[in-house]
């Protein structure tokens, strides 16, 4: 009888033991499942942040095109402007001059008139 009762008790051992294996195991590959779900989200996340970044990125370099070329555009605007103003002041300086000119030979022949008189 207590040969029986000592092998019955050494099944449920073993039982239990296999049982304790089966149990350990589900529980490793639940844990190594999770862990896999786990590195993939961050793969995913790090993937999202990089493309974020790109984007970011390029939009700057527009952005940043942009207002190259809108500086570029203004400081033309302003070299045409001086430009023009320099034309104008010449063109001015010469009427200036021609009626300087003018007054002169005006004032020369008033006195060869008078002169003459």
């Amino acid at each position: 009888m207590t040969k029986l009762k000592e092998k019955r008790i050494e099944e449920e051992n073993r039982a239990r033991k296999e049982l304790d294996k089966i149990h350990k195991k589900r529980i490793a590959e639940t844990e190594k499942a999770r862990l896999d779900r786990l590195a993939e989200s961050r793969k995913l996340i790090e993937k999202k942040i990089r493309e974020e970044e790109e984007i970011r990125l390029r939009e700057e370099k527009q952005r940043k095109s942009k207002m190259e070329d809108e500086r570029k555009i203004k400081a033309s605007e302003t070299r045409k402007l001086q430009i023009e103003e320099v034309i104008k002041s010449r063109e001015n300086e010469r009427q200036n001059l021609q009626e300087i000119e003018e007054r002169k030979l005006k004032e020369i022949e008033e006195q060869k008139k008078i002169d003459n008189i």
